[in-house]
């Protein structure tokens, strides 16, 4: 066991360790024999916050520091509190290194104001202007092919994904008849309106509501009313490993002369007796729940 040991609470979310990081780490060598750096994870997949896994940060860190002076070790997210992430920081500490004097260190706007375990801490003195987030946010479009076999790659690793979205039917029930977009790119077959999730949605017939009020303008309608969900052929996915599942509304047409809206490139009335041949393929399961619920 080393006499003692310096940890580094950090993300490194950067392509490379940038002169700020660098500052930090060299700073902790300098007065601990041994640095556990202990990087952040949120649990979730890659998104442009955090874009690089574990074994990706911890690589590039091992290729700027390839001695032995460091363990790096991966630090979940608590999902609850900061009181719950310090236990299981200062847990996985004495597991690594039990009974060796140890020492927190964080550089400005770290992790020190959470922290509220058991271990000194001390705020490294830097005034280097270099910031992870901005770091990030000032690539731009990769022009190589290195560049490029690294968003293959990304895609390739990350877990599939399962769409949430909501499609709406506006029905004429007095006389018989669906209100459906169409788009240039279906050859003549139409649609509902819809469209994905957002975060801001609350659940999702808002998500319905706020789509058929984009696609479908000029129009008034009643409340979402739920019929069903459905996994639905999307040809936007066909032939990979994602996919869409749909929540299927029926609202009450109201009034009002709908034109296109967003992306629908026209507006349609068709009979319910129509219905089925004039969907797309991917929405006639759709269709086949609206006909069940009329």
């Amino acid at each position: 066991m080393p006499a003692s040991v310096g940890v580094i609470i950090a993300r490194f979310q950067v392509p490379e360790l940038h002169p700020g990081h660098r500052f930090l780490i060299d700073y902790v060598l300098a007065r601990h024999p041994h640095v556990l750096i202990a990087l952040g994870v949120s649990g979730g997949v890659r998104t442009a916050r955090y874009p690089l896994t574990f074994q990706e940060r911890e690589h590039m860190v091992r290729q700027a520091y390839p001695g032995d002076q460091l363990t790096i070790v991966p630090l979940r997210d608590h999902p609850l509190s900061n009181e719950l992430w310090s236990r299981d920081l200062d847990a996985g500490i004495q597991v690594a290194f039990p009974g060796v004097p140890v020492t927190l260190y964080g550089s400005r706007q770290s992790f020190i104001p959470l922290y509220t375990g058991v271990h000194a801490v001390e705020e490294v003195p830097t005034s280097l202007p270099h910031n992870g987030t901005a770091n990030r946010e000032s690539i731009t479009f990769p022009k190589t092919s290195e560049g490029r076999a690294a968003l293959i790659y990304a895609q390739r690793e990350r877990p599939s994904f399962m769409y949430a979205t909501s499609d709406l039917a506006i029905i004429d029930r007095p006389n018989g008849r669906v209100l459906l977009i169409g788009k240039n790119a279906y050859g003549g077959y139409l649609s509902f309106a819809g469209g994905h999730a957002m975060k801001t949605d609350t659940d999702a017939a808002v998500v319905a509501g706020r789509e058929g009020g984009e696609e479908l303008l000029g129009v008034r309608f009643g409340p979402a009313m739920y019929v069903g969900t459905k996994t639905i052929d999307d040809p936007r996915y066909r032939g990979t490993d994602d996919g869409v599942m749909t929540t299927f509304f029926v609202a009450e047409y109201l009034g009002g002369e709908p034109s296109p809206g967003d992306d629908a490139n026209s507006v349609h009335w068709v009979g319910v007796a129509d219905l089925l041949e004039k969907l797309t393929p991917w929405h006639r399961p759709l269709g086949r729940l609206l006909l069940e619920h009329w």
